[in-house]
């Protein structure tokens, strides 16, 4: 067993620069890859803008809101997958050990 945990550990390591990078990644593509639709007709942002200084500060905050739940939905969504089934390969190999 002693044997073995420098070996997990760095496979542990590797897990989680794999996860990073893939989350730097899904999240540049997600960011500009989901804006648009976010905010296309039926993206689900229907406000109305008034041209009013306090009506824009109102409509800008949810505009934002709007664009970072839609662009970490599709990031949660994609990076579950991604992360999961690579934990799963390293269980796999650990299993094999």
């Amino acid at each position: 067993m002693e044997a073995l945990t420098p070996e997990l550990k760095s496979e542990i390591g590797s897990l989680l620069e794999e996860a990073e990078r893939a989350a730097s990644e899904a999240f540049l593509s997600e960011a500009v890859g989901g804006v648009a639709p976010a905010l296309a007709e039926g993206g689900g942002f229907a406000q109305v803008f008034h041209d009013d200084p306090a009506s824009a500060v109102v409509y800008r905050d949810r505009l934002v809101r709007h664009l970072e739940e839609a662009v970490r939905g599709g990031l949660e969504t994609k990076l579950a997958r991604e992360v999961c089934s690579r934990v799963d390969q390293v269980q796999e190999g650990i299993v094999r050990r």
